[in-house]
């Protein structure tokens, strides 16, 4: 029983996205994850000291879904320490690394999972 419960808490997948200045293209990408068939998972969207207005659009998107996770980092620091700060929180038995101008396809994740497990 404790197993389910732990599970249950736990989404299947962990999508990171390091951004820095990506303010045109980070909400699309934000947008294509919240999209997915597949709904087990969490977003963790790391901006690394951006100074457009990337931080403020990452947290209207965390405003509206519990599952994306907004981390800001002090100074800039690079994707590698973005996707390092992500990783020591990350709760997913998968991990799924994505750039900020990415976009998925509504059922990647799904798929990826499929043929995963």
């Amino acid at each position: 029983m404790v197993v389910a419960v732990l599970r249950y808490m736990s989404p299947l997948i962990s999508i990171i996205i390091p951004t820095y200045n990506r303010v045109q293209y980070v909400t699309r990408a934000i947008a294509a994850i919240q999209e997915q068939a597949f709904t087990d998972w969490e977003l963790i969207v790391v901006d690394d000291a951006s100074t457009d207005d990337s931080r403020r659009l990452i947290a209207d998107c965390a405003a509206g879904d519990s599952r994306l996770v907004p981390l800001d980092l002090p100074v800039n620091a690079g994707p590698g320490a973005a996707r390092n700060r992500a990783l020591d929180i990350a709760r997913g038995t998968w991990i799924a690394v994505i750039d900020s101008d990415d976009l998925f396809h509504p059922r990647r994740l799904e798929r990826l999972v499929g043929r995963a497990e």
